[in-house]
């Protein structure tokens, strides 16, 4: 853990990066590892505002459906180019995957694959409210020994795993995930925990208001 943590804040001050993981830095570890060119390095930087235009009114459609709006990450960006690489002598597509499994690399911090299937729905649901979850895009995926794994699409950000920190009183181990799969996380996970919720209160609940039940036998009786 600390070797991580040491890791993050060398290359927040080798790239004077403030509010942690950007897309200059992001681009720079893909060139580094000669995942992309410089030319396409160069149009990445060049052409940004563009994508994240056209990202933000797409994130503002789907809004519109769910009511929950995230915000335009790097690897949305890179992602939106459809670029190529050669891997195992074959083409493939710079996916969000790819991109983020690169930046893990480059930060010497691990990548998570998230499995739900493999999580503790307590684990997810009662370490971190999910308007935090869903603000920072950030889930705990497991919790061993006084140490709570983390995943997220930004392990630079100190102030956010401070706070995950502070919340838990748990050290704290992050691992690198995509934005697609933290998201498809939270809505299953509260969502399903929601659902739990609600029916333990059906159970609890009468299933008869004996009030109006009572008033109902007495109008009865009347007539």
């Amino acid at each position: 853990m600390k070797e991580y943590v040491y890791c993050a804040i060398y290359l927040l001050k080798e790239c004077n990066m403030k509010q942690g993981l950007t897309l200059n830095h992001v681009c720079d570890i893909l060139l580094q590892r000669t995942i992309i060119t410089s030319e396409q390095h160069q149009r990445i930087l060049a052409e940004k505002d563009l994508q994240i235009k056209r990202l933000e009114k797409i994130n503002e459609i789907s809004a519109n459906g769910n009511g929950t709006r995230y915000d335009v990450l790097p690897s949305d960006i890179v992602a939106a180019f459809n670029l190529t690489i050669q891997h195992d002598g074959m083409e493939a597509p710079l996916n969000e995957e790819k991109v983020m499994r690169e930046v893990a690399a480059g930060l010497g911090i691990p990548f998570k694959k998230i499995d739900p299937l493999e999580l503790d729905l307590e684990v997810v649901t009662k370490t971190l409210p999910k308007n935090f979850a869903i603000k920072n895009l950030a889930v705990p995926i497991s919790r061993d020994s006084g140490e709570l794994k983390v995943a997220m699409v930004d392990p630079l950000n100190e102030e956010l795993i401070s706070d995950i920190m502070r919340v838990s009183s748990l050290k704290i181990s992050p691992v690198v995930s995509t934005k697609s799969d933290i998201i498809k996380l939270i809505r299953e996970f509260y969502g399903f925990k929601r659902s739990i919720v609600l029916a333990e209160q059906e159970l609890v609940s009468p299933l008869v208001d004996l009030g109006n039940l009572e008033q109902y036998s007495k109008l009865k009786s009347v007539n």
